[in-house]
This record gives structure tokens, C-alpha cells and sequence, in this order.
């Protein structure tokens, strides 16, 4: 009797065992019941603005995972969306293990995209249609926004270091590191848009300095290697700096280059992108104050205005 119930348990082992590969390889990347591709162009004020890489890979751009039943993961982690773009080149990918039909809401919702901000959805050149759109193979959509081209009411943020006036529509946050010792804070200002277009940010930086620094030139050339730090994904370039002033105090003010990879060694079309970035550093009263702004290339000139008035308010303590 004990024979025959061992003999169960090994059957049973290499059935579950057989099963569980038989899934593996079914459901594997290279064998997905759904496969296919819809390409996606947003514009604004006649201006075509880039959709972002990593949509439903990158945890800030991927806001609902109702649909994560649907996605490839042998072991449950749920590293990609079903409904994701690895390119900045506007190509949606449809990529499931069961069979059923994905929504344009549904790939918006993946995104987080704010739907409200949304004036036109064309299916075609001139065909209107609705979230409820069925992703098909090959689609060509356009998904024309309202614009917000109105006056900025500005209100202005206090803090112990820094003061600045802000368009009052736009989102601030403020994280704080430190102590007496040691102290590091940082300002974040921008467009609610940016939360899900990735750009444009307005930011300051504020860090205590070791007493043995004290002037901006000493700070450049030590610090300037950090900010052209490289990585797999991000690759910044140095244009050129001049001598400045922000509220009557020596800066200087710091032009780059950074070239945004989505996808590290891939040669596919939209997979790199180009990000225009300002610094303007400073030192006053033994504290170091990094105001940057950054945008993708096609938004820079848009919001230069903008950050222009934020900078002309700025007043440090």
C-alpha cells in the first residue's frame, strides 16, 4: 500500500512539473496570444509633443494595473503592462496571453493620462472616435489636446531659504533630507501633465556646504563631473557655461545636452531622445542652490517664458 501511494505522489509531481513548463512555454514572450502594434500621435497647439518610452514599464508611468493578469511573468512580478511603449516613438504595444480586446482607455489608464485634457480622438485622417476604440493591428490614431494657452495666475512659495512666485495651476512638492549638520532639500515645480509626459520640471536644489568651501569656482570644478554623470540610460553633454547673476549673488549658469535612451544597444527607430537642461548655481550665506529646468526638445522653447518669470522672482535668503 505504501508503494503504491509513492508512486502516486511521483506521478503527480512530474504531472504538475510537465504542466507548469507546458505553461511556461505557451505563455513565453516569443509565443504571446497577442502580439501586435498601434501607433499613437498626440498634438497640442498644432505642435506634435512625444509619448513617452516606458509607458507600462516605468512605475511612474504606469498608474493601473487592472490589466496585469493579462501580461507575460512566469513568476508574477508584473515587470511590463500588456499595453506599453518601449520607444519614444509613439508605438503602442498590445502584447498578451489571453485573447481579448484592449480600449484606448485602456492603455490611457495604464499611462495615468489625464483624459479631461483630450479635445479630438481621430481614428483616421478625418474619422472622430471614442475611448472606447478597439485597438486593432496597425492602427494610426491621433489624439488631439486642448489647449491651456491662458494667463497664469501666479502664488508665491515660502520658504526658510528661498522665496519664488509659480503659475498657481502647476504642482510643487518639497522633500527634505537633514539636519542641523547636514541639510538637503528639494523643490519640485511643474505642469500637472508632467506627471504622465515625463517634462518640463522646474526644480531647486538646496544643500548645506562643508565650511572648507566657500566659493562658486571651487564648487564648479569639483561638482560639474556629477551633473555629466552617465548611465545606461541618460547621457548628458556639456554646451557651455557663462557667468550670471539671481538675485544680485554671483552664478553661474550651466547649458547641456541629454540624450535619453529607452532602451540601452537597441537601434530601433524613436529610441533615443534629446532633453535640454539649464543649472544655475549659486552660493549665499554658506548653502548651495541648484535652479534647473529641464525639458524634452520639442517642449523647451514652449515653457522658457515661464521659468524666466519663476527665476526673475526667486529671492534667497
Amino acid at each position: 500500500m505504501q508503494f503504491i501511494i509513492v508512486l502516486i505522489i511521483i506521478f503527480l509531481s512530474f504531472v504538475i512539473s510537465f504542466e507548469s513548463s507546458f505553461i511556461y512555454e505557451s505563455y513565453g514572450e516569443k509565443d504571446l496570444v497577442i502580439d501586435e502594434k498601434v501607433h499613437i500621435t498626440i498634438s497640442k497647439d498644432n505642435e506634435t509633443l512625444i509619448v513617452p518610452a516606458k509607458i507600462g514599464i516605468d512605475p511612474k508611468l504606469w498608474k493601473d494595473h487592472s490589466l496585469d493578469y493579462y501580461s507575460f511573468d512566469p513568476n508574477g512580478n508584473h515587470n511590463t503592462s500588456p499595453l506599453n511603449t518601449k520607444n519614444y516613438n509613439g508605438t503602442i504595444y498590445m502584447e498578451s496571453i489571453y485573447d481579448r480586446e484592449f480600449t484606448l482607455q485602456n492603455f490611457l489608464d495604464v499611462w495615468g493620462f489625464d483624459k479631461t485634457k483630450i479635445k479630438n480622438i481621430f481614428c483616421s485622417e478625418k474619422q472622430l472616435c471614442d475611448l472606447d476604440l478597439t485597438l486593432t493591428d496597425g492602427q494610426n490614431l491621433t489624439l488631439e489636446l486642448r489647449s491651456d494657452k491662458t494667463p497664469d495666475n501666479f502664488t508665491k512659495y515660502i520658504h526658510p531659504k528661498i522665496t519664488f512666485e509659480y503659475p498657481s495651476q502647476w504642482k510643487i512638492t518639497n522633500s527634505i533630507l537633514g539636519n542641523e549638520t547636514f541639510y538637503d532639500d528639494l523643490i519640485k515645480v511643474f505642469p500637472k501633465e508632467a506627471e504622465y509626459m515625463t517634462t518640463p520640471f522646474f526644480s531647486i536644489q538646496i544643500k548645506k556646504l562643508d565650511s572648507n568651501m566657500t566659493t562658486l569656482d571651487e564648487y564648479y570644478m569639483n561638482n560639474l563631473p556629477d551633473l555629466l554623470q552617465a548611465d545606461e540610460n541618460t547621457f548628458p553633454h556639456f554646451i557651455h557655461y557663462n557667468k550670471t547673476e539671481i538675485d544680485g549673488n554671483l552664478a553661474y549658469l550651466i547649458l547641456l545636452d541629454t540624450t535619453l535612451v529607452a532602451e540601452p544597444g537597441s537601434s530601433e527607430k524613436g529610441n533615443e531622445i534629446t532633453q535640454k537642461e539649464s543649472h544655475i548655481w549659486t552660493i549665499k550665506g554658506g548653502y548651495f542652490y541648484d535652479i534647473s529646468y529641464k525639458a524634452l526638445n520639442g517642449l523647451y522653447n514652449d515653457y522658457w517664458s515661464m521659468q524666466k518669470k519663476i527665476i526673475n522672482s526667486i529671492r534667497i535668503q
